[in-house]
């Protein structure tokens, strides 16, 4: 048999060139590799950035347009004036904030969705928004208004007085304007409206004095008015519901002295249905012929 060709032994150099030549080739394999997953770390970790917190340019865009559409939702809302949408649909006591739950009350009647992180969390307090951080120039202006108060009559009763120069309990918009004016209180006539159909949330054209309450500067004197505000309501609606039942029994006994009982009318002809009922028809029917056609 032929014998069995012997290859020649590597020599000492040769080998370590072999090793070193292995080992360069791990060495970018493992720097290939490396160099890999960190561009795959990076590119996840962007996108996960742009997922779960955007950009403030982002977050400045989408707080604009939300605020936007709050705003012409409060617009339409109050009659054209946002202040008045405002104090209408979410601030009914007029302290200038209002809470999460009554906002997501609000936010289901009208039938909007907004983001409320962003409009919540400007200052960090999630569980109220206030009108300044709805509207800035909303609140600088009733903030303007209430120093002037303060500083030039100390109380929105006083001031309220002052204004009232007839004293007839009401301010039009026309002496409202006339009086702020002449007591030094430097607005716009934009701006004056806005102050009046603030307090005029009912869009009645006048304001009384309970109307300015929200104005006071000092929080525990604006709580102690607007209640005893409410109980003076409240009395007044009873004095006046007691006065109507009163005039009800009197007319009610009036029509007992006159032989008639007090039955249920007809709707159309007021005059002939309880005659006809009691066995008198000749006279409901001379009655009837008489009042007019409204069957």
């Amino acid at each position: 048999r032929c014998p069995k060709r012997l290859l020649p032994m590597p020599t000492a150099n040769a080998a370590s060139d072999i090793m070193a030549e292995e080992v360069e080739e791990e060495a970018d394999k493992s720097g290939e590799d490396r160099s890999t997953s960190k561009r795959e770390h990076l590119r996840m970790k962007t996108m996960r950035s742009e997922v779960v917190e955007p950009t403030s340019k982002v977050k400045q865009r989408i707080l604009k347009e939300n605020r936007d559409l709050l705003k012409n939702i409060l617009t339409t809302r109050g009659d054209g004036c946002f202040l008045r949408g405002w104090r209408r649909e979410l601030d009914h006591q007029g302290k200038l904030e209002v809470d999460f739950q009554d906002f997501a009350k609000c936010a289901r009647r009208l039938h909007f969705e907004v983001n409320t992180d962003l409009l919540f969390g400007l200052d960090d307090d999630h569980s109220t928004m206030t009108l300044e951080e709805l509207s800035p120039q909303g609140g600088l202006l009733l903030d303007r208004a209430k120093w002037w108060i303060q500083d030039k009559f100390g109380s929105t009763q006083d001031m309220f007085r002052a204004l009232d120069s007839e004293n007839s309990g009401k301010l039009t918009l026309e002496a409202f304007m006339k009086g702020c004016e002449t007591f030094g209180l430097e607005v716009s006539e934009e701006e004056f409206h806005k102050l009046f159909h603030c307090a005029d949330v009912g869009n009645v054209g006048f304001i009384q004095e309970d109307d300015v309450i929200f104005l006071e500067l000092d929080v525990e004197v604006r709580a102690n008015k607007a209640y005893q505000a409410r109980v003076c309501r409240m009395d007044r609606w009873k004095y006046l519901a007691a006065h109507e039942f009163m005039e009800h029994i009197k007319r009610h006994k009036q029509v007992q002295r006159g032989g008639r009982r007090a039955l249920p009318r007809c709707p159309a002809c007021l005059s002939w249905w309880p005659l006809q009922r009691h066995g008198r028809p000749r006279q409901a029917w001379r009655l009837r012929s008489e009042a007019p056609s409204l069957l």
